[in-house]
């Protein structure tokens, strides 16, 4: 109750609620998936999966290639010490690599391939109505505003590159895993990149990709340079008088803007030492 009379002072905006209203309209309609693409993709990745393994343990002689400890010292046992296997430590090491050392990595890479983990999210997530509903979380993002994704997490797909997605999706489609051993080299990576044609638009619309690239920081920085902006500009709107240490809030009249900081103020200058703010 203290908590909300609080609150009282800062209404959730109409805007707010608009798109809060909107939110739960997208999530009641959900997306349509094609669950024979998601289906098959599985299965492809199940059979990609035994056959590259089967082939590092020949290569290597490893029971488990994905051990981590074994192939440390097989990797070590052919003069590479690795203090790291993870997917970025070994595709830097490629390009010091040759022969069966690069292939066994190459194969290592391959299989570490997770974005299968998306179709079985779908297979998880997918309704009766053969659709997946409730992937958006509104002010999930609650200092930013912006959406959270939860169960396919439709903000963190993979890209996809191929020339040719619309074959290759018509091959994972048909189930026809042969022709697409006989033309892709890395079946899990294509794979990933078809992850975004199992979603279905409805009749007439299309999906259009919006992709932006650091968009938490862009809007932190955008934040700190409209703060500086407000304390120099708009000073006699301001109270020099420091806010409490925990948690403060100033209204500048002028702009139309609540600013509430979560940091420890520990000067005069409280504004520009906020790193963490949240604008109302």
């Amino acid at each position: 109750m203290s908590i909300q009379k609080r609150l009282a002072k800062f209404p959730v905006p109409e805007q707010v609620w608009d798109e809060y209203h909107l939110d739960q309209e997208i999530n009641d309609r959900g997306i349509m998936l094609d669950m024979t693409v998601v289906q098959n993709a599985i299965a492809f990745d199940e059979k990609s999966k035994s056959a590259l393994m089967l082939q590092m343990q020949n290569l290597t002689g490893l029971n488990n290639p994905n051990s981590v400890v074994q192939m440390k010292e097989w990797l070590s046992d052919n003069g590479i010490e690795a203090e790291s296997l993870g997917k970025k430590e070994a595709k830097n090491m490629l390009p010091e690599t040759d022969g069966d050392i690069k292939e066994a990595l190459t194969l290592r890479l391959q299989l570490a391939k997770s974005s299968v983990k998306k179709y079985q999210a779908m297979q998880n997530a997918v309704c009766k109505d053969g659709r997946a509903h409730g992937m958006f979380q509104f002010y999930g993002a609650n200092r930013s505003s912006r959406w959270a994704g939860r169960l396919i997490q439709l903000q963190n797909l993979p890209q996809n590159h191929m020339n040719d997605l619309a074959e290759a999706r018509a091959i994972v489609r048909s189930g026809d895993y042969d022709t697409m051993q006989l033309l892709y080299d890395d079946i899990p990576d294509a794979l990933s990149q078809l992850i975004r044609t199992a979603f279905i638009a409805r009749n007439g619309y299309k999906f259009i990709v919006s992709d932006f690239s650091a968009i938490e920081a862009a809007f932190w920085h955008s934040l700190l340079v409209k703060l500086d902006a407000l304390r120099y500009s708009r000073k006699e709107n301001i109270s020099t008088v420091p806010p409490p240490a925990r948690c403060s809030a100033f209204r500048s009249k002028s702009m139309g803007l609540t600013v509430i900081s979560v940091r420890k103020v520990r000067s005069q200058n409280w504004l520009s030492d906020t790193a963490a703010a949240l604008v109302l």
